[in-house]
């Protein structure tokens, strides 16, 4: 809108350059190419179809009006490109403002219409061309977001899709499916959010497990199997968070999770190599000893049992004698 007041203030303001200016916009008009011809040939019409009024008056005088209507046409198509490359973008906050933009698309074409009968068969062509061109576009980009949204894995591209996809149908005039895709946005929205909190939740209590494991792992034995115990938890945590990031196919967040497996795995690992080692070796140190004791209790009784069997003898003799 802001071209439009822009233009009627130029016009305005330098009556004396219509004739002149013909010449110059046809030139302008003439130069436009996107991509966007191929996919919408609406739009080219709407390029031919000015550029035929323009061509009978490019050498003689150029009606102030026809001027404005050049003007608008021109930034119609322009901003329609624009739209255009958005659309085709990979971010899906391009893909909005491809929906976006159709409302200045869509408030230009209706400028357009002011000029209804006003210039011909040509004229009201490019008029109709220009609506039908901008609803093709609309329809076209809701059904592929729609499309897309159901096709894609990642939730949070899902959502973006159903939302955009949801806007394009709504200023396309179709109720129903805007309604459609909005509620397939809300519910899976939802259901992301919850599933989210709690996977940022177990992540960060096993963080903190974690954290709390490893400044137990250069203290005593006890403080050892505490950090042991700590890690374990933290692993499942981890784990556990892990899962519900992957229904979702947040990529960078399973990232993050699998180096922590791995990380907290190998600290897990590094623990029980330290605890077997002094389990053991005091398993060992207790067989050896119990070991020891018994032959020590076993010599003794050996030589409680000698002894007692020499007094026998002693005592025999002294009867005998």
């Amino acid at each position: 809108m802001n071209r439009l007041v822009l233009i009627f203030a130029v016009l305005c303001l330098f009556p004396g350059v219509h004739a002149q200016s013909c010449t110059d916009i046809t030139k302008e008009i003439r130069s436009i190419n996107t991509n966007a011809f191929t996919d919408y040939p609406r739009l080219n019409d709407v390029k031919q179809d000015m550029l035929l009024m323009m061509y009978g008056r490019e050498r003689g005088n150029c009606p102030e009006d026809l001027v404005e209507f050049a003007e608008l046409t021109r930034g119609f198509i322009t901003d329609f490109d624009e739209a255009y490359i958005y659309a085709n973008s990979d971010l899906s906050e391009d893909n909005l403002k491809a929906v976006e933009l159709t409302r200045t698309l869509k408030s230009e074409a209706e400028a357009l219409s002011a000029f209804k009968g006003a210039f011909g068969v040509e004229g009201d062509d490019l008029i109709t061309s220009a609506r039908q061109a901008v609803n093709n576009f609309l329809v076209l980009q809701a059904d592929t977001y729609s499309k897309e949204a159901a096709a894609t894995q990642v939730t949070v591209r899902k959502i973006q899709f159903y939302k955009v996809a949801s806007l394009a149908y709504e200023s396309a005039g179709n109720s129903l499916e805007s309604s459609n895709n909005a509620i397939k946005a809300g519910v899976l929205e939802e259901k992301y959010s919850e599933d989210m909190a709690y996977a940022n939740a177990l992540h960060t209590k096993a963080d903190e497990e974690y954290t709390a494991s490893k400044s137990l792992m250069s203290g005593d034995i006890f403080s050892k199997v505490n950090a042991y115990v700590l890690s374990r938890s933290a692993h499942l945590n981890f784990e556990e968070a892990g899962v519900y990031f992957g229904y979702h196919h947040e990529t960078e967040k399973i990232t993050i999770i699998e180096n922590m497996v791995e990380e907290v795995r190998l600290t897990k690992r590094a623990l029980v190599k330290e605890l077997v080692i002094y389990f053991g070796g005091t398993a060992i140190f207790l067989a050896a000893f119990a070991v020891f004791m018994v032959n020590r209790l076993n010599t003794w009784k050996n030589d409680s049992y000698d002894h007692l069997l020499g007094n026998e003898l002693v005592q025999v003799s002294k009867n005998e004698a």
